[in-house]
C-alpha cells in the first residue's frame, strides 16, 4: 500500500482528507503559525485525531525569529506561510523517506486560484490547481479538487470528526479573502458554471500548452541557453517563463515579473544576476541562466 505524508490545518478540508486517507497516511504535518487565538485549539483538534487512530504526527511551531528569517526574504505574510508550510512539508517526506504530501484543496481553492491567476494575468495556460504538482524534492497530490468545501463539511458532520474554523478566512485582509468571500455569495448552480468555464479553458489550451512544455523541457536540456530563449516566438517566451519560476517554486508569479526576467534575459549585461522571489536569483554565467540561493 502506497504511503503518504498528510498536511493537516485542522479545518474541515484537511481532516476529512485525514480521515479518508488515514490507512495510507505515514506521517500526519501540522504547522501552528501562532498567529491567531485558536492556533493552539486546531493543533490540539490534530494532536486528539492522530492520538486516536495512532497516527504519527509532526508540529511545527512557528516562532518570530522564523518569520523574521522569512519576511527578509519576502513581506507578504501569505507568501511567507506558503515557504514555511511546504518547506517543513519537504523537510518530513525526506526525514520519512517518503516522497508524496497529501494536501486538501477543495473545488473552492481551484476557482480562488483561477480567479486570482486572471486578476494577475499570470501568463498561465492552466487556470486553477493542478491534482499533482512538485516542490523541491516531493511531490504534491491534491485527491480533493473533486469535492466542494461544503460537501467536506457535512463529510465531518456525518462522521462526527470535530474540526476548526480559521476566523481570519473571513476577513478582508488578503486578496484571495476578497475572491473567497466573493466566491461565497455565489450559487452552487454558479459555481459550478464558473468551474465549468474554467475547465472548457483548460481543455482548449492542452494542445497549447503541452507544445510551450516540450519548448520549456528543450530549453532546459540546453541548460537555459540564452540564445535558444531568444529564438523562441516572442508569444512563446512569456509561457516559457511562467513554467520556469513555476519549477522553482515561486511563490507569486505575475505578468510584472515575467515581463521584467524576460527584458532581463535580452539584456546586454552580462554577468547580472536578477531576484525572483525570496532567496532565489538568477544570474547569468557564459551563455547561460543559472538559478542560485542566497
Amino acid at each position: 500500500m502506497i504511503k503518504y505524508v498528510a498536511a493537516v490545518s485542522g479545518g474541515p478540508d484537511s481532516m476529512s482528507m485525514l480521515d479518508m486517507f488515514k490507512k495510507q497516511i505515514a506521517l500526519v504535518c501540522h504547522v501552528n503559525y501562532n498567529k491567531r487565538t485558536t492556533a493552539q485549539r486546531d493543533a490540539i483538534i490534530v494532536e486528539n485525531y492522530c492520538k486516536k487512530n495512532k497516527l504519527k504526527l509532526e508540529v511545527l511551531n512557528v516562532t518570530d525569529t522564523m518569520y523574521k528569517q522569512y519576511k527578509e526574504l519576502n513581506n507578504n505574510f501569505q507568501a511567507i506561510a506558503r515557504s514555511i508550510r511546504y518547506d517543513f512539508f519537504n523537510s518530513c517526506a525526506n526525514k520519512a523517506n517518503l516522497n508524496t504530501v497529501l494536501v486538501a484543496h477543495t473545488k473552492d481553492d481551484f476557482l480562488e486560484t483561477a480567479m486570482m491567476q486572471r486578476k494577475r494575468n499570470s501568463a498561465s495556460l492552466f487556470l486553477g490547481i493542478q491534482e499533482k504538482s512538485v516542490y523541491k524534492s516531493v511531490n504534491i497530490y491534491r485527491p480533493l479538487l473533486n469535492k466542494w468545501k461544503e460537501e467536506l463539511i457535512k463529510y465531518c458532520d456525518k462522521k462526527q470528526i470535530i474540526f476548526g474554523w480559521d476566523e481570519t478566512n473571513d476577513l478582508d485582509l488578503y486578496e484571495r479573502n476578497k475572491i473567497r468571500k466573493a466566491i461565497a455569495l455565489l450559487s452552487k448552480d454558479d459555481k459550478i458554471v464558473e468551474f465549468k468555464r474554467i475547465q472548457q479553458f483548460n481543455k482548449d489550451n492542452k494542445k497549447k500548452r503541452v507544445a510551450i512544455q516540450s519548448e520549456f523541457n528543450l530549453w532546459k536540456y540546453l541548460s537555459y541557453d540564452i540564445s535558444a530563449f531568444q529564438d523562441m516566438k516572442d508569444s512563446h517566451q512569456s509561457y516559457v517563463i511562467y513554467l520556469l519560476l513555476t519549477s522553482l517554486s515561486i511563490s507569486t508569479i505575475n505578468k510584472d515579473k515575467i515581463t521584467l526576467v524576460i527584458q532581463w534575459i535580452n539584456s546586454a549585461n552580462k554577468g547580472t544576476s536578477l531576484r525572483i522571489d525570496n532567496n532565489v536569483y538568477l544570474k547569468k554565467v557564459d551563455h547561460f541562466i543559472k538559478m542560485i540561493e542566497r
